[in-house]
């Protein structure tokens, strides 16, 4: 999700460094992100890009929700 998120916002014309100042992060933490070597990015960094993606493209990304536990089910519940 996050690599797919920053190739929006490169593909709109953003720089790597212009989007880690708008970010908060280090350049090479975008690079990492856009290279999938950071998978998590945290919390705040992961909504400062899910609102700067929003404002650009006019529209919230949905995150993906892994392995849905259904209501009152348990994990083993949960699909594959």
């Amino acid at each position: 999700m996050w690599t797919s998120i920053i190739k929006d916002l490169l593909d709109s014309g953003l720089t790597q460094h212009k989007l880690a100042e708008l970010v908060g992060v280090a350049q090479t933490t975008i690079s990492e992100m856009a290279n999938g070597r950071i998978k998590e990015p945290g919390w705040s960094k992961g909504q400062a890009l899910i609102k700067l993606h929003a404002g650009i493209f006019g529209h919230a990304v949905q995150p993906v929700q892994r392995n849905p536990v259904p209501h009152g089910g348990t994990q083993e519940d949960a699909p594959d």
